[in-house]
């Protein structure tokens, strides 16, 4: 189904999202929310921002960008997406939307993002230092420059741990 609205739709499904489904209903997923997300950002400016449903917080600028953040999103008793980090550029034409969050819940992992993902390319990997330290894989840029970036901690590397949506 096309929307023209992209916001419209992206504000109908965060609304879905925010309630809670009945059993009969079928649940949202990671997939679901990186689909909406990913096309959400691109049209994400520090001027539309507070509409979005998942009520972003400025907590810090600087003369070029403004840094928000988020409440964690329950997408059911036992999955949630949680620390967003979004940075959006002052100026018009100036850095793309950054958008992070963390995964928590079932393991995730890179076979599972291959199913929707397939074209990804390791673009980080650890240097020992830390368990927190990534094992990276980035899609391929669409037609819009925008990558979307799946990261692996050291320390559980077979779940998916964060997920970054950048512009380019």
């Amino acid at each position: 189904m096309y929307v023209s609205n992209k916001f419209s739709y992206f504000s109908a499904v965060f609304l879905f999202l925010a309630i809670e489904c009945e059993a009969d209903t079928k649940v949202p997923t990671l997939w679901n929310f990186i689909n909406d997300i990913s096309a959400s950002v691109k049209q994400m400016t520090v001027n539309n921002v507070m509409q979005s449903p998942l009520e972003f917080k400025l907590v810090k600028e600087n003369p070029s960008v403004n840094f928000y953040q988020a409440n964690a999103l329950n997408l059911n008793d036992r999955e949630k997406i949680e620390s967003f980090d979004l940075r959006l550029s002052k100026e018009p034409e100036g850095t793309k939307p950054f958008l992070s969050f963390s995964w928590q819940g079932k393991c995730v992992s890179l076979g599972d993002i291959k199913q929707h993902y397939p074209q990804l390319t390791l673009t980080g990997v650890p240097r020992g230092r830390s368990e927190n330290e990534m094992t990276s894989y980035t899609t391929p840029a669409d037609k819009d420059r925008q990558t979307i970036t799946f990261s692996f901690k050291a320390g559980k590397p077979d779940c998916l741990s964060r997920v970054v949506i950048r512009g380019r």
